[in-house]
């Protein structure tokens, strides 16, 4: 009898169409300039996630449900809007390139301390790093030079920020992640609406 494999998964929020325009938009100046030094995430890949959970056994998987339907209980619904563009690293040692979003930051801590103490509570190690609400729009290759990281750096901070109408964070989704050739696909396995709070 065969093991099922892991599951690799993470919870995000799934960004509203117009929001990925405006994404996909901000990044046009760059290209097809930085298309060989980055690898930019597909619109449909573009999330604000809260907790990635790694490698997860199936049979896990319904008490992962269980522990995000209860932080639904209890983590508020917010809006959101998109803010300027930002990175991790800069100058010779730009990694990834993103951007911010804005809302208010008691009630997006509220969201992301809701999910993480139901994910500790079935062993889930809590995250050391503070939470950093970004949506991430491109990583930068390792063969990109140090010359090369230093422009892209230049030239990315220089954009206007995206623009779209404020959304509505009322739903988070558990998504089973499969990485390929082609990148990684994304396949939701459980929502829930946010209402508490």
């Amino acid at each position: 009898m065969t093991q099922e494999a892991a599951v690799r998964c993470f919870i995000a929020w799934e960004l509203p169409d117009t929001w990925k325009t405006a994404l996909i938009r901000v990044a046009q100046p760059l290209r097809p300039w930085a298309d060989r030094l980055v690898r930019w995430v597909r619109p449909d890949g573009i999330h604000l996630t809260f907790a990635f959970l790694g490698q997860v056994p199936p049979a896990n998987l319904q008490l992962v449900r269980d522990a995000l339907d209860r932080a639904g209980g209890t983590a508020p619904s917010l809006t959101a809007a998109l803010g300027p563009v930002g990175s991790f690293g800069d100058g010779d040692r730009l990694r990834v390139l993103w951007a911010s979003v804005e809302a208010d930051p008691e009630l997006l801590s509220a969201v992301h301390e809701a999910v993480w103490s139901q994910l500790v509570s079935l062993g889930f190690e809590a995250e050391r790093r503070p939470f950093a609400p970004h949506l991430t729009l491109a990583r930068v290759r390792d063969e990109a030079s140090a010359a090369e990281r230093v422009e892209l750096f230049r030239r990315w901070r220089a954009l206007q920020a995206p623009r779209a109408p404020a959304a509505s964070l009322t739903r988070l989704t558990l998504f089973q992640s499969d990485l390929g050739p082609g990148g990684a696909r994304y396949t939701p396995l459980h929502q829930v609406t946010l209402n508490g709070g």
